[in-house]
């Protein structure tokens, strides 16, 4: 109600205030200039939303038709909407009335009541003093004793009210608010909703409620599609410098053109060097075609879009190819169009670590290590060129198909969604709230929920 208060002056003023609501909360704020309650004037990079969700705009459409739609109505009203009031004085005097004739009592069936309303007016209006006055009218003795808790309780009100004005006292009283609110939605929950306005008429609709999601399964019709990325780092953020994915032989192969420097150590391990002066990439020293971040990560999704029934699979994939590769979907906004893709064309929406399924059926005195080099020598007798993406991908095809597919079980499959929902609980594993390998199977389940659960 703020833009109607503060433009109580003129109809035009509350048509101009309202109107600039929801453009301000979608992210448009070209109405927001000649106000001062809006600062993204002040600072338009680093501005904030103080009470939306992570700062951000909303970005619904059909949230903003509705939320325009209300507006319009109010906008309708606005010769209604300038002279209102506020109901704080009445719950006031309500509360005095209260205390001078309690619900508890049923005063309202007495002669009383009249006289104890009166009481709860002059306390009002005139403060605790009003017996003193009362007593000198009826020609009594005013009375020492009630002068001086009249004065005393007059002094106390008087603190509250220049103590509710303050700046600290209003900041305590917003930060017990949202560590009610807090409590109420955690506690929500848990129980679900407890109490509320007719809450025995309310029903848990579908969309409340939150379904486990079912195990993913093998059934023998899964295209087990071959994947690796090199990066500019070993950092989880780091960019992608090479992406490859294999299925049969359908190959898909891009050099990625990084936004930073590509460390030293990963340039002698990958031999792929980039001038950013130039946008100019090199591996080993001949220079190759390349795409930016966003496209090649387009392309990739096109490519699984060709697949039937694809699962990604991958050697270390899931402590570190699927997390950067999770990150980057979302750094680009690609992550819930590559889940969407996911969820209406493929069928498993999930990931094979072939480092993880490795340990599980190689015995540890058979090998070495258990390198992807040294796993594909030992068991396919190939060598060749590890750290370029796409030999990567043909080798582990080959290295996969003939000695680890028959081995692999519903327990080697990991959800897509993995490594966001192992992010999710950092904290607790951090405060150990839960145990990491409790977080892992969680995680793995696509069990995120329980995260705000135990926030």
């Amino acid at each position: 109600m703020y833009a109607i208060t503060q433009n109580s002056s003129s109809e035009l003023q509350i048509d101009d205030g309202l109107s600039r609501i929801v453009p301000h909360v979608f992210g448009d704020h070209e109405l927001c200039g000649a106000v001062d309650w809006c600062t993204f004037k002040d600072d338009p990079i680093s501005f904030k939303y103080k009470s939306l969700p992570n700062g951000k705009p909303l970005i619904s459409e059909d949230l903003r038709r509705d939320l325009e739609n209300l507006i319009e109505k109010y906008k309708s009203k606005a010769s209604s909407l300038r002279n209102l009031g506020s109901t704080q004085a009445n719950e006031s005097f309500n509360h005095s009335v209260a205390t001078k004739a309690p619900k508890s009592k049923h005063y309202g069936g007495s002669q009383s009541l009249a006289s104890r309303v009166s009481s709860a007016v002059l306390q009002k209006n005139e403060g605790y003093n009003y017996l003193e006055q009362m007593n000198e009218a009826a020609l009594l003795s005013p009375g020492e004793y009630t002068k001086s808790i009249a004065k005393k309780l007059n002094t106390e009100k008087l603190k509250r009210s220049i103590k509710r004005q303050s700046r600290e006292f209003k900041k305590k009283r917003t930060d017990l608010k949202k560590k009610r609110n807090k409590k109420v939605r955690r506690f929500n929950i848990h129980e679900s909703v407890s109490y509320q306005s007719e809450i025995a008429t309310i029903g848990l609709s579908d969309t409340e409620a939150v379904t486990i999601p079912s195990p993913l399964k093998l059934d023998g019709t899964e295209s087990f599609t071959f994947f690796d990325l090199e990066t500019t780092g070993l950092s989880r953020i780091s960019d992608i410098t090479q992406i490859a994915a294999v299925h049969d032989k359908k190959l898909y192969q891009s050099y990625v053109l990084p936004r930073c420097d590509i460390s030293v150590e990963a340039s002698k391990v990958t031999g792929i060097t980039c001038c950013l002066a130039k946008n100019k990439m090199y591996v080993h020293g001949k220079e190759v075609d390349t795409k930016s971040q966003y496209e090649a990560l387009l392309d990739f999704i096109e490519f699984l879009k060709t697949i039937q029934n694809p699962i990604l699979v991958g050697h270390n994939i899931c402590n570190f190819d699927m997390a950067i590769l999770s990150n980057k979907l979302k750094e680009f906004n690609l992550f819930s169009s590559f889940c969407n893709v996911t969820i209406l064309i493929l069928k498993y929406v999930g990931f094979l670590d072939t480092l993880k399924l490795a340990k599980r059926i190689f015995p540890r005195n058979e090998v070495d290590n258990y390198k992807q080099s040294t796993l594909i020598l030992k068991y396919v007798g190939l060598e060749y060129s590890a750290h370029n993406a796409t030999e990567d991908v043909q080798s582990l095809q080959h290295l996969f198909h003939q000695k680890m597919k028959n081995n692999c079980k519903h327990i080697d499959l990991h959800s897509i969604y993995y490594c966001s929902c192992k992010s999710s609980y950092d904290r607790l594993v951090q405060n150990k709230t839960v145990s990491r390998d409790t977080c892992i199977r969680l995680a793995n389940k696509n069990m995120e929920y329980l995260y705000h659960t135990y926030r």
